[in-house]
């Protein structure tokens, strides 16, 4: 049977506008960027997220690793698993988006993709990158990286709650696949919340330092398969190939890669009973935090050199200097001492000490912008009590609200003599500075 002329001709358009809508698509595809090849091809910092999980579903520990090729160095940031807030990727008893909990019921529930786009939104950074590594496959990579060298502050002689026996020697040893695996799980009497943690980060900061002393056998094109099996993401091959060839660079030793974490304050949630870690300033000294670590590792000249960090209280407030403290604590190159009292609690202005004769401007200009205050003093050396050799001191005096100087003030003896007559003597204004920001009082 023949077809008419105008089915034919219906007929041909179809095929034509086939073929149209097919070549659009193809182009499209062809054309549309991605991020993550784009990331790192990029002059930018490269963000991944590193899970280790049980394999059931949920999370062990996390960590957001940055690091800047142009310089070479890098941050660790912990995120505590019991981080709380209003996760969207949550579902309310209501049913409606959006509920209170901890931040590894995302993990738990929604999955690893969510997971990680909370924890872009918590610190205010896109995560482009993240890895999620089994216990089982962190044993086998912990083998094929020639085993991972921890710390093991007394000998572990225990059984788990399956059953299973734990063993490991005391003082630094390398352990094998088997023994790393029991590194992160086991738990003996007495030990907190905090030193579980704290031995999962020795073990994710382990991995890193082997990657970096096995790169050139990782980094063989015959080996790396065996390797990228072990960890799962949603990079191709390719991109996690390169990811990993500059996450190699990083030195943990001489970098002096010290974990940071997020500081925060523990409620009950009514609705679990279970004790969670609010980030302090509603989070956002976290994505301050993490700010002033990038703008770190960009800047070019950095150190990696930690300086000492104190902070008195010059004020009647107490526990101010404990809770800024606590602030300070996750600041850049600072080695924050325990808290102690000024030689007197009448400071109108607070005010940094510098005692450094050798260039300081970056750390100082970091600190002094991150709590803008722009009184500064330049000594010789500590004095005043309750100083124990810092390289920095800072005193707080009346016009700490908790989280920044109020008003900037700076003292017109330390502007220089141009500056001081056009200003008149009259203080400067900082910018940022929260009249209404709280903390948590501890004493």
């Amino acid at each position: 049977m023949k077809m008419s002329s105008d089915k034919k001709g219906v007929f041909f358009l179809v095929i034509i506008f086939a073929v149209i809508i097919g070549a659009g698509i193809f182009i499209g595809v062809s054309l549309r960027a991605d991020p993550a090849s784009d990331t790192l091809k990029s002059d930018e910092v490269i963000r991944t997220l590193l899970v280790i999980s049980d394999g059931n579903g949920n999370a062990l520990t996390s960590d957001v690793l940055f690091y800047y090729p142009e310089s070479q160095k890098s941050a660790l940031f912990n995120i505590p698993l019991n981080t709380g807030d209003i996760y969207s990727s949550l579902v309310g008893k209501d049913g409606r988006e959006g509920r209170t909990d901890r931040i590894d019921a995302v993990y738990r529930e929604c999955g690893f993709e969510a997971y990680a786009k909370e924890i872009g939104i918590l610190l205010g950074k896109e995560i482009p990158f993240a890895i999620d590594i089994s216990l089982e496959d962190f044993g086998k990579l912990t083998d094929l990286l020639g085993g991972f060298s921890v710390f093991v502050p007394s000998p572990v002689d225990g059984v788990s709650p399956d059953g299973e026996r734990w063993l490991l020697p005391f003082g630094v040893v390398t352990l094998d696949g088997d023994k790393i695996q029991t590194y992160v799980t086991y738990r003996t009497e007495g030990e907190d919340d905090s030193d579980v943690v704290s031995r999962r980060q020795t073990a994710v900061m382990s991995m890193l330092t082997a990657i970096h002393a096995q790169r050139a056998a990782l980094l063989d094109k015959k080996n790396f398969p065996l390797y990228a099996e072990k960890l799962h993401t949603d990079l191709t091959e390719k991109n996690l190939y390169k990811l990993i060839s500059y996450l190699s660079n990083i030195n943990v030793e001489t970098d002096h890669l010290i974990p940071q974490t997020i500081q925060g304050s523990l409620r009950r949630l009514p609705s679990t009973g279970e004790t969670v870690l609010f980030p302090l300033f509603e989070g956002q000294l976290i994505k301050d935090v993490v700010q002033q670590a990038e703008d770190s590792l960009i800047h070019e000249g950095g150190s990696s050199y930690r300086y000492v960090l104190q902070v008195l209280n010059g004020t009647t407030v107490k526990g101010s200097a404990s809770n800024a403290s606590i602030l300070l604590n996750g600041l850049g190159n600072f080695d924050v001492l325990p808290a102690a009292d000024a030689d007197r609690n009448d400071y109108e202005h607070t005010v940094i000490i510098n005692y450094m004769q050798s260039d300081t401007s970056e750390a100082l200009t970091a600190l002094s912008n991150f709590i803008t205050c722009k009184n500064i003093e330049h000594r010789p050396s500590s004095s005043l009590a309750g100083e124990s050799n810092s390289d920095f001191t800072v005193i707080l005096g009346k016009d700490w609200d908790g989280r920044y100087v109020r008003g900037g003030y700076v003292n017109p003896e330390n502007l220089p003599q141009e500056e001081t007559a056009s200003e008149g003597g009259e203080s400067a204004e900082a910018s940022g500075a929260s009249e209404s920001a709280e903390v948590t009082k501890t004493e």
